[in-house]
């Protein structure tokens, strides 16, 4: 029994001397002694958690509309492949990769990381050098090949960012049996696993926080100068860097020019836990801008440093009500287009009553049949975000002296209307990153 403790003891001090660099891992003052504890406490089932994206219960498949399907190793033997034989995709179009087949005559597949809506991915290594990339092959249809085709040339626009955009580097793109590949540089965590590995329940380091907010904002600034809205903020489309020091934003299937005029109105764009006020509310794409990227971004960060999803709504409508309950009603003039929109153009029931402005709450029985409870949500000083993020607040220096700046930049951050959230300008400007 002795001698498995002092194996397990001798396992963690490897692991920590691994990441002894990284703001995530450090124990300091800036830690309480229950949050040290966590990110101390590491095995080796623990660590590979890192490389292994299951997702936590709170944001499970079950969850989210838009959940990824990550089937790492689904992998073929390679075999001769022939352009005319039907097994290079299965039924739903997705190509099926096989172990060390070639690609564009220089990629070869190292093993698939993970599966999409739009496309899979998989690593590979380029030519006979241990350069690995990421290679995200878009689903062989035309709905698919046009969202990649639009994404191609978005990443393109933004590769030429003078300045450092905090975007994921997009290297080319070739044909590969009737599919479209990107290639990008590669990087094997993202946020939600950082989240998952280092401060399941609990969140992570403030200091870590402060680092990767002022760095996404950074590169919300660069999307802004461009014109370009993201449209998918959320964890798990963060991408982290092998030392833990840089944050890098990827996955621009559903982003979007402000000059798109082909773009339709829906009350479901962005994943539900991320999703702004102005978009469950179903307003006109007018009224859809770059404000719902900093949105989704306040959420990411107050779920970095609490551990939790601040709205984690199963619904739409349970949505509009956990919003509600922290951060007040939504005005009237709101409220007004999104009735307008609900009845005339979606065609729906709307959220709330047309005329009083009253909540329509969704509610349902035993049985699993839906009633409508119409109330008025009022805001609840336990449920708003000062409230929330003091008690995850530790008793350190750092969390005392930044913990109320966070505050104040997330209650912008979170306006619930859109023209009254804080500008991503501002927000780097913003106590929280100049301290």
């Amino acid at each position: 029994m002795t001698r498995q403790r002092e194996t397990r003891q001798q396992r963690i001090e490897t692991l920590k001397n691994k990441y002894s660099t990284a703001l995530l891992h450090q124990p300091s003052e800036s830690l309480s002694s229950k949050r040290s504890e966590r990110c101390l406490s590491i095995t080796e089932a623990e660590a590979a958690v890192l490389y292994n994206p299951k997702r936590p219960r709170y944001l499970s498949a079950d969850d989210d509309m838009f959940a990824e399907s990550n089937s790492e190793n689904s992998m073929v033997p390679n075999q001769t492949l022939d352009k005319n034989i039907e097994d290079v995709d299965d039924a739903s179009g997705y190509y099926i990769f096989r172990a060390g087949e070639e690609m564009a005559g220089k990629y070869k597949v190292q093993g698939q990381k993970g599966r999409g809506v739009f496309s899979n991915v998989a690593f590979a290594t380029v030519g006979d050098t241990s350069t690995v990339v990421a290679l995200k092959v878009l689903r062989n249809n035309e709905t698919m090949r046009r969202a990649g085709n639009k994404e191609e040339l978005l990443l393109q626009e933004i590769r030429q960012c003078l300045v450092p955009s905090f975007v994921v580097d997009f290297l080319e793109s070739f044909e590969h049996h009737q599919h479209l590949v990107l290639v990008f540089e590669a990087m094997h965590m993202n946020l939600r696993q950082i989240l998952y590995r280092y401060g399941r329940n609990i969140g992570i380091n403030i200091l870590g926080v402060q680092r990767y907010g002022q760095q996404l904002f950074k590169g919300l600034d660069c999307l802004e100068k461009l014109n370009i809205v993201h449209a998918d903020l959320k964890l798990d489309n963060i991408l982290v860097s092998q030392d833990l020091q840089t944050v890098k934003l990827c996955d621009f299937g559903c982003a979007f020019r402000l000059d798109d005029h082909t773009r339709e109105s829906t009350a479901y764009l962005v994943s539900r836990f991320y999703r702004a006020p102005e978009i469950i509310l179903g307003l006109s794409k007018e009224n859809i801008g770059c404000a719902i990227d900093t949105w989704a971004l306040g959420t990411c960060l107050f779920e970095l440093f609490a551990g939790t999803v601040l709205f984690p709504g199963r619904s739409n409508n349970e949505m509009i009500k956990f919003i509600m309950r922290s951060k007040g009603k939504v005005p009237n003039r709101i409220l007004k287009k999104h009735c307008d929109s609900y009845i005339n153009v979606f065609r729906k029931e709307p959220h709330f009553e047309p005329k009083s402005f009253a909540f329509r709450e969704i509610l349902y029985d035993e049985q699993g049949q839906p009633g409508v409870k119409v109330h008025q949500v009022v805001s609840d000083a336990k449920h708003n975000l000062s409230s929330k993020l003091e008690r995850r607040q530790s008793n350190s220096l750092d969390d005392t002296r930044l913990v109320p700046h966070l505050a104040k930049l997330l209650e912008s951050t979170l306006a619930i209307d859109p023209s009254h959230r804080i500008s991503v300008k501002d927000a780097l400007a913003s106590p929280f990153f100049s301290e």
